[in-house]
């Protein structure tokens, strides 16, 4: 079924070639499996994890604390659909509302994404994520300004390599290649048009590969280096190069705060199983007005259990191999403050019921900052591109609105009398922790023009013909939201455009 580059012939043109097989890749593939057109799906990994590709993954981090970029994606069939946590969450109506000098920074709206929201959560096995009526709530009350919601994961289909036998039964028109790198380009001459991709493999064999449109879809950092080590190059790149690389914006994790409640004000922070496949947790979030994103942030908050903590190295273990004895292996009881909440939690606490303490686990937006970026390092690959130095970076804004977010929730809770908010120290925590992890957002912005961004609302790049992006690298923001549903959701759509045009 898979090919290597040996068997892909050198002399097939190919209507589209798709560079990576995650999420983006095989969205789009599964989109156009049921027509005419003659597809190559190029995989730089083997059907699982082997040293030799994942080092390709490595690369320096500064500024913020960020997660390893070598950890936290993976070079192989399935991409980094290998260490997902299966969470599917859409963005809200209020990122794509986000203003930078007057201009919204998406170019569409949640309505025109919504049908292909059905469309993601269809393939990826969960339905239609609107139709969800009796999801698991947190609190009892209903609480003013503060809106519940819910994240669903298809428990038994995470690991995206698992679709892809099916998607291939289903079609004639589709090689697909592993162990195929693609590291350089040709242009048409005098054209802006892309001839063919360079692609090589572990053995050092090249060769030259043909199509008529090419779709970068290899993660939200991978995509931009290619097109970083391709812009010293080539002039065609010319358009993007004061954009491309910049406005790296990824969730903002907060793990410094703690909730005492009381008495039976919680009704759930568990997942629960709405079917026997499909699990769903609820979480709340913080809604305000457009003309209140210079104050606020978007977020995301979950309730974890006081007891229950998870180490980076451990939790990556639970994510990869789905090995549930992992929960029991990773608890670790937390005595910080622990006499103070005891304290308040029988202040709280009335008729002999006692309420709960949980800790906070906060995702916060980001406001795009032009100097939070990747940039080229003078380090190589075996293949001879340049790795990269990501540079995350938060602005002071921000950090306040952080603050006046955490400030106002906490002040709604407590006034409703479910219990009271305690957010530690934001600024020492947010110089001492990783912030940034798996969601690798930014860097090559869609946008209304080539003056905000690096690709057309359509995702086609500017200034070139031929060649589009899709990974979470063209979100003008990264919501409150895990990124996956949306890179799909654009996948859907993206194919559409591609399916209808002759």
């Amino acid at each position: 079924m898979y090919k290597t580059l040996r068997q892909i012939s050198k002399n097939k043109k190919y209507d589209v070639i798709i560079v990576g097989s995650g999420p983006a890749g095989l969205a789009i593939l599964d989109s156009l499996k049921d027509s005419s057109k003659r597809i190559l799906v190029l995989e730089a990994g083997f059907k699982s994890f082997e040293e030799i590709s994942q080092e390709i993954y490595s690369g320096e981090t500064s500024g913020y604390p960020h997660g390893d970029i070598y950890l936290w994606r993976k070079r192989q069939l399935g991409g980094s659909s290998n260490c997902w946590g299966g969470g599917f969450i859409p963005f809200d109506e209020i990122d794509f509302l986000i203003e930078s000098n007057g201009k919204k920074l998406w170019p569409i709206t949640l309505e025109e994404l919504k049908p292909f929201y059905k469309e993601a959560g269809i393939f990826y096995g969960v339905g239609d994520y609107y139709s969800i009526k009796n999801f698991p709530k947190i609190f009892k009350k209903e609480i003013p300004n503060i809106r519940q919601s819910y994240v669903l994961v298809n428990e038994k289909e995470k690991r995206f390599r698992f679709r892809i036998e099916n998607i291939m039964n289903s079609s004639k028109n589709i090689d697909f290649c592993l162990q195929a790198n693609v590291t350089d380009i040709s242009f048409l001459k005098d054209n802006n048009r892309i001839e063919y991709l360079v692609v090589e493999d572990y053995s050092g064999l090249k060769k030259n590969l043909y199509a008529d449109k090419y779709i970068i879809a290899c993660g939200g950092i991978e995509s931009t280096r290619l097109l970083l080590n391709w812009a010293e190059k080539y002039k065609h790149l010319d358009q993007i190069k004061n954009n491309l690389g910049h406005y790296y914006s990824p969730h903002i994790n907060l793990n410094c705060g703690k909730i005492i409640t009381s008495p039976n004000q919680i009704l759930s922070t568990e997942y629960v199983n709405l079917t026997d496949e499909i699990s769903c947790q609820g979480f709340f979030s913080y809604s305000f007005k457009q003309q209140e994103q210079n104050i606020y942030l978007n977020s995301k908050w979950h309730l974890l259990r006081e007891s229950l903590k998870f180490s980076t190295k451990e939790y990556l273990k639970y994510i990869i191999t789905g090995n549930m004895s992992y929960k029991q292996n990773i608890r670790e009881i937390t005595n910080k403050d622990k006499k103070v909440n005891r304290l308040l939690l029988d202040y709280l606490s009335a008729n002999n019921e006692t309420g709960e303490i949980y800790d906070l686990n906060i995702c916060f937006d980001q406001t795009p900052t032009y100097s939070s970026s990747i940039k080229l390092t003078d380090k190589k690959d075996r293949f001879n591109l340049k790795r990269i130095n990501l540079d995350f970076q938060i602005s002071k804004d921000d950090i306040q609105k952080m603050k006046n977010t955490c400030t106002k929730v906490a002040s709604l809770v407590g006034l409703k009398g479910i219990g009271r908010i305690n957010i530690g120290d934001i600024d020492s925590y947010i110089q001492e922790n990783e912030l940034g992890f798996s969601h690798h957002t930014g860097t090559i912005r869609m946008s209304s023009d080539k003056s905000l961004g690096c690709v057309d609302k359509d995702l086609k790049i500017f200034g070139i013909d031929n060649l589009w992006v899709c990974s979470s690298a063209v979100f003008p923001t990264p919501s409150q939201a895990s990124p996956t549903y949306t890179i799909m959701a654009l996948a859907k759509r993206l194919s559409k455009n591609i399916k209808n045009e002759n």
